[in-house]
């Protein structure tokens, strides 16, 4: 059974190494971040850096801001067991302690076949205060995707340009 360990890891941008491959995006003031390993991409404003290192068994791509609080962090780990979507059950096993508030479905990605079906809800973490989360089950993969509540809607307009490439 897979373990739902990394929810609410944060660290210093200085304790990251550098993303691994990033290219200008194709609209003005965008680029795009996208990750070689996990197969995934997604464009993002170019006032943000992204990072990554290795973590609890996973990996954490950090987005952020420099001068603000304005951040996401992706935690990604190997999943081993043959859901393809979240559950607030599922998390409970693990998390018991973790709220999962006004928990929806939404498909993530370019199309349904393309892309991914992902539990999207509200929490809390200790040190965020309230949060928004976006949990995707792909390709054997956990994609836990946190940012403050109050960042909701600039995460989701960064979310609709999320692709997997396999």
């Amino acid at each position: 059974m897979g373990n739902l360990f990394g929810h609410g890891v944060q660290k210093t941008i200085d304790e990251y190494t550098p993303p691994n491959y990033t290219m200008p995006g194709n609209e003005e003031g965008m680029n795009i971040y996208h990750h070689d390993v996990y197969g995934f991409s997604f464009s993002f404003p170019k006032n943000l850096t992204v990072a990554t290192f290795k973590e609890s068994g996973g990996e954490i791509v950090l987005v952020q801001e420099e001068k603000t609080d304005k951040s996401f962090q992706i935690f990604i780990l190997p999943f081993d067991e043959t859901m393809t979507v979240m559950t607030p059950e599922r998390i409970a096993q693990d998390l018991p302690d973790l709220p999962v508030e006004y928990p929806q479905e939404a498909i993530i990605g370019v199309s349904e076949s393309s892309g991914a079906r992902a539990l999207i809800f509200f929490s809390t973490d200790p040190t965020l205060g309230r949060t928004r989360e976006v949990w995707i089950i792909k390709n054997r993969l956990l994609y836990q995707i946190t940012t403050a509540e109050s960042y909701d809607k600039w995460l989701a307009e960064i979310m609709k340009t999320w692709r997997f490439d396999f």
